[in-house]
């Protein structure tokens, strides 16, 4: 199973060749991949100048990257992960991490080689127009959903309403302080 995945991995890796020009240079070099300390992830930078995913790590690393869970979640929602432990080659780092920002998956062009080139492109016409819809349908969700829960159920407050609340702290710290100060004056 651990060969299939490690297969499917380097598949992918290897549509993506113009990771090269950026990574030839660091052929041979080990980066470690560690995600909340239960998976871990060894790769190398192949004699070609690609990414390829290797079954064992070995003592050697020239580059660890530890991403604890939480991290993991920012990494998924697409915002800038926090925590994350780099030891090792910095250059390398961040030039592994911009070509792991840019790794794409060819998904047509294998089914093409199962299905053929016109059912390929049919496929990944409906799939796109299937994912576009559902991303809709899923964003009108959320907004009705928020909306809800500010105008009707008032379980969640909007911006300006924030705004407000906290000016309003803000001018009652100030009466406050003025307030201490004139009991002060008055003893």
């Amino acid at each position: 199973m651990k060969k299939k995945i490690n297969q499917f991995f380097n598949h992918i890796l290897s549509q993506n060749d113009w990771m090269v020009q950026d990574l030839f240079q660091y052929s041979g070099k080990r980066i470690t991949l560690k995600f909340a300390d239960k998976i871990t992830f060894n790769l190398i930078v192949n004699d070609q100048g690609l990414l390829s995913l290797i079954e064992e790590g070995s003592d050697h690393t020239d580059l660890t990257i530890s991403i604890p869970k939480e991290s993991i979640q920012d990494i998924i929602l697409k915002q800038d992960p926090k925590n994350i432990e780099i030891s090792g080659d910095v250059k390398l780092a961040k030039i592994f991490n911009e070509c792991v920002k840019k790794i794409n998956w060819n998904i047509g062009l294998d089914l093409s080689e199962i299905i053929g080139e016109e059912a390929a492109g049919l496929v990944m016409q409906v799939s796109k127009s299937l994912f576009k819809e559902i991303k809709y349908k899923v964003k009108n969700t959320l907004e009705t959903t928020i909306e809800y829960y500010q105008e009707e159920n008032k379980l969640l407050a909007k911006n300006y309403q924030v705004d407000k609340f906290n000016k309003e702290v803000d001018s009652l710290s100030i009466e406050f302080e003025q307030l201490k100060r004139k009991f002060k004056g008055l003893k």
